[in-house]
């Protein structure tokens, strides 16, 4: 895994910098692209097993899919959820696998777009192990593994959780 963050570290710095030199995405078929072009996309699966502690079994299932703009400056995820059970929240955690922590954004079943504004700070949570302050932050936690997605019930039971990691290159799978 380390070397995903370090490349997309790299890709980050580069985008941040104006960089126009090549960077290694981590995805796709091996392909490098120029900063100016790269392309940061998630996807995960939830699962009520993913949830730490839980007990019982739950039929609910869910995916999202989470693309990165160029400029760092938003995202766009879609947010599938199936259950019996009414969902009353849903947001982005910042801990690893197996860690409860608090949201650092709120998200909606659908397609929607998160900015700056929308990012909840995470300063100083050993949980979440890095600085979340805006979408450039969030997606440096996401590169290094330590993004979820949870969603909630009546009386803010967890029903679903997906940890986001980042994908596999082509030769990797």
């Amino acid at each position: 895994m380390k070397k995903y963050s370090t490349a997309g570290l790299a890709a980050v710095l580069a985008l941040t910098m104006g960089s126009a030199g090549a960077v290694g995405m981590g995805y796709g078929k091996g392909s490098f692209k120029k900063a100016e072009e790269a392309r940061f996309s998630f996807d995960a699966d939830l699962s009520f097993e993913q949830i730490p502690g839980a007990l019982g079994t739950s039929d609910a299932t869910g995916d999202i899919h989470v693309t990165f703009a160029n400029d760092l400056s938003s995202l766009k995820y879609t947010l599938n959820v199936k259950t019996k059970d009414p969902v009353t929240a849903i947001h982005f955690h910042c801990a690893p696998a197996g860690v409860n922590a608090p949201p650092v954004a709120f998200i909606n079943v659908g397609t929607s777009t998160l900015t700056n504004t929308d990012i909840i700070p995470s300063i100083d949570d050993p949980r979440c192990g890095v600085t979340i302050n805006n979408v450039a932050s969030l997606l440096n936690a996401m590169l290094q593994g330590r993004i979820y997605a949870n969603a909630h019930t009546t009386g803010g039971t967890s029903i679903l959780r997906g940890q986001i990691y980042p994908p596999l290159p082509e030769d990797e799978k």
